[in-house]
């Protein structure tokens, strides 16, 4: 395991964020991922944090060059200031730490129980296991994240659980029909193309749905009736394969980390499908967003309900509600200094009509996208006694 940054303005596809720290685990991690469940293992990784960024900022007030996190690619910064700094590429490499380590150090020293770690990979689903996992948030790709500068305990996979096995290279498969094994990293768009390509059918869908597999699972995402869970077979949480887990729409009962998921899919790659799907797509706004920003209630469509109480284009500084599909909160960019018809008084609840103020240019911000989220659950609980739930992942 070891630490990396990453700035969430150009990770996450509403592009709003900040650089923070986030722990990148490895297939060697894998065995002691129920190991992240513990406050132990976390005040340990939290002291090698903050070194960390110490020697970061150290690093940026001695180095001439321009450092700034508009110009530095954070998603490589070890890598970087190895090449500029030889010493400190030296001290960074010593922070990498073995997950695997620390798990045993921890039960030697009688710090975590072993029986602690055995509920921690076993339990997914109970009280004890939810409440370890509010720990640390695990994030795939970025696409439906809405993130905050204040968060942390951050981990995400490394590009080594970016793979596809087919039943033919998979070991014991449970299903003898056309099984594959992806791994939690792999993007949606990588599946897609892999089941094209070998004609095979269920995920049509995952054409017009951006993210990753381990994302995917988690949200159980999908598009109209089609979705995750019709192919999903079994899923590895916490380095333990199991299908004991409850999917429901846009939402799952899985705590753990998911490292890896197996689909089991039908020879035929449906083309009429599809051409429904990308039909669909362009129907979504061109600006960046983090997708659906709400959950459709039953019996209606979050968009229809947002258009109603005013909020269709609507936005605060530089986010609001996308004027072609109002369930779409997007990044408008920078603002100019004129009245905007579509700027939003966010102390109006009732009537449909806004009205205008002049603001200052600026970019969108993570509060400005909560202040938008808020103020529709607010209006439309209001007029239609309805309780938007949020689609978009909130990570504080």
């Amino acid at each position: 395991m070891f630490l990396k940054i990453i700035n969430f303005a150009t990770y996450t596809s509403l592009k709003i964020g900040t650089p923070l720290p986030v722990w990148v685990l490895e297939r060697s991690d894998e065995v002691a991922f129920g190991a992240l469940g513990s406050h132990k293992v976390w005040d340990r990784l939290d002291k090698l944090e903050k070194d960390f960024l110490e020697k970061l900022t150290q690093a940026k007030s001695n180095t001439k060059a321009d450092l700034s996190h508009t110009n530095l690619d954070l998603s490589s910064l070890a890598s970087d200031f190895i090449s500029l700094n030889s010493d400190l590429g030296n001290d960074l490499a010593s922070e990498e730490l073995s997950s695997n380590e620390i798990l045993e150090n921890e039960i030697l020293e009688g710090k975590i129980s072993s029986s602690e770690i055995f509920k921690t990979k076993q339990s997914t689903c109970g009280k004890q296991q939810q409440s370890l996992k509010s720990l640390y948030t695990c994030i795939g790709n970025g696409y439906n994240l809405l993130v905050s500068p204040n968060a942390k305990h951050l981990v995400m996979l490394s590009s080594e659980f970016d793979y596809i096995l087919t039943k033919d290279t998979l070991q014991n498969p449970k299903d003898s029909s056309e099984v594959i094994e992806v791994g939690g990293k792999t993007s949606s768009s990588s599946l897609f193309r892999f089941c094209k390509q070998h004609n095979l059918g269920g995920l049509e869908f995952l054409r017009s749905l951006p993210g990753s597999v381990g994302g995917l699972v988690k949200m159980n995402a999908g598009m109209k009736q089609y979705e995750i869970k019709d192919t999903l077979l079994e899923v590895c949480i916490d380095g333990i394969w199991r299908s004991d887990f409850a999917l429901s729409y846009r939402s799952s009962d899985i705590a753990g980390i998911i490292s890896a998921a197996r689909f089991r899919l039908k020879k035929g790659f449906d083309s009429s499908l599809l051409a429904q799907f990308q039909a669909m797509r362009s129907t979504h706004p061109k600006e960046p967003s983090c997708g659906s920003c709400f959950r459709n209630p039953s019996g209606d469509y979050a968009g229809r309900l947002i258009e109603a109480v005013g909020l269709k284009g609507a936005k605060q500084n530089g986010v609001g509600f996308s004027s072609h599909h109002a369930n779409f909160l997007v990044n408008f960019g920078t603002k100019s200094t004129q009245a905007s018809p579509t700027q939003v008084d966010s102390t109006q609840t009732n009537s449909t009509k806004t009205n205008f103020t002049k603001i200052d240019s600026c970019q969108a911000e993570f509060a400005d996208a909560l202040a938008m989220i808020e103020l529709a659950k607010k209006r439309v609980k209001e007029r239609f006694g309805i309780e938007l739930v949020p689609e978009v992942q909130i990570v504080h």
